[in-house]
């Protein structure tokens, strides 16, 4: 990934855990250290995501669906495509 994918990617994450607490806010300062893609995806293959979460964030972060997109892509709702992806930001931010 090059860096200007990377820190759309990081922009993305940040973006989407605001407001939640302060155990997001210490993800979020954890994530805006890491300055590599190496070690991103390093930490996402450490994070255990189950299918529908990988691929809920997959089209959220890759590909830059809605989630009504990707509720339509999925047969899943958009309220369900949004829980997953902040079901699997919380799941990343626990392995940083």
């Amino acid at each position: 990934m090059s860096a200007p994918g990377l820190a759309r990617l990081l922009m993305v994450l940040l973006h989407d855990q605001a407001d939640r607490g302060s155990a997001h806010m210490e993800t979020r300062a954890r994530l805006s250290e890491i300055s590599d893609s190496k070690t991103f995806w390093r930490t996402l293959d450490d994070t255990v995501l189950d299918r529908e979460e990988y691929d809920t964030a997959a089209l959220k972060v890759v590909q830059h669906k809605s989630f009504m997109e990707i509720g339509d892509l999925l047969h899943i709702g958009e309220r369900t495509a949004r829980r997953r992806f902040e079901t699997a930001l919380a799941k990343i931010g626990d392995n940083l």
